[in-house]
């Protein structure tokens, strides 16, 4: 080896893999995103330019991280029998397998709702009724599933996750219609220390304690939306007859 080699080598960064390299990494985005936030509020005081604003710097930061195989994008979910979700501030889907049933000039998509893996709302506010609201007509689309997808026998149905950007201290969820045993949900605020988590099949939340409620979402998010693009037991047919339902094919037997 030679000497300018040997030099070379000793001044490479050292930065090695920890059990904290992931957590310290997001705390530094978590900052860089509200910076961001910071700055978009206090250039525009139009709650629709700043909604929007902060739906795209965090549509941006999952695309950044998240697998290439999950689409990120906004938009509807749609089912088969012509019924439309409303809009899903930021999707994570499958394009991979499924078309698009629409693309819009501002980039928003109408995607199959068994495509969904799952999907965000961003509120400046926690309004219970209002995400309540959201939350039940979403479901009533991705529960239209074709029966190789259906959310009601399998863990394929599309998580639902609600992330505040003011602190959040209590949304009191006692008998909630957010409390579903067919999803998961999560609900956490930018700005705090606790996530709201309701797993799949439980039917209740449990609060979660945080350092960094983003990397609480990354985590939750990211763990399902893998479990269910990895071990999921539909093939070619059952996404084609899944599909055909939208175009009128005839099905594959």
């Amino acid at each position: 080896m030679s000497a300018g080699f040997s030099n070379r080598a000793m001044t490479m960064d050292k930065t090695k893999l920890t059990p904290s390299f992931w957590t310290d990494h997001l705390q530094y985005l978590r900052k860089s995103i509200f910076a961001r936030i910071t700055r978009i509020r206090a250039g525009s005081k139009h709650p629709t330019i700043i909604g929007t604003s902060i739906e795209t710097v965090i549509r941006r930061a999952l695309r950044d991280y998240f697998p290439h195989r999950f689409s990120i994008g906004t938009g509807q979910i749609a089912a088969h029998t012509g019924e439309l979700s409303p809009q899903m501030d930021i999707l994570i889907y499958d394009q991979t397998s499924f078309p698009l049933l629409a693309l819009h000039e501002d980039d928003s998509v109408i995607v199959c709702c068994e495509s969904v893996f799952g999907c965000i709302e961003i509120k400046t506010k926690w309004n219970h009724r209002d995400i309540e609201d959201h939350f039940v007509r979403f479901t009533a689309v991705d529960r239209e599933r074709h029966p190789s997808f259906n959310s009601q026998s399998s863990e394929d149905a599309a998580s639902y996750t609600v992330i505040c950007v003011e602190p959040l201290n209590d949304p009191d969820l006692t008998g909630s219609l957010l409390k579903k045993q067919d999803r998961q949900v999560l609900i956490t605020s930018l700005q705090g220390n606790v996530a709201w988590f309701s797993e799949w099949g439980e039917g209740a939340f449990c609060n979660v304690k945080t350092e960094n409620p983003l990397e609480t979402v990354f985590q939750h998010l990211l763990g399902d939306c893998m479990r269910k693009k990895f071990i999921q037991q539909t093939g070619p047919v059952e996404t084609y007859n899944a599909v055909g339902r939208y175009f009128g094919w005839k099905p594959i037997a």
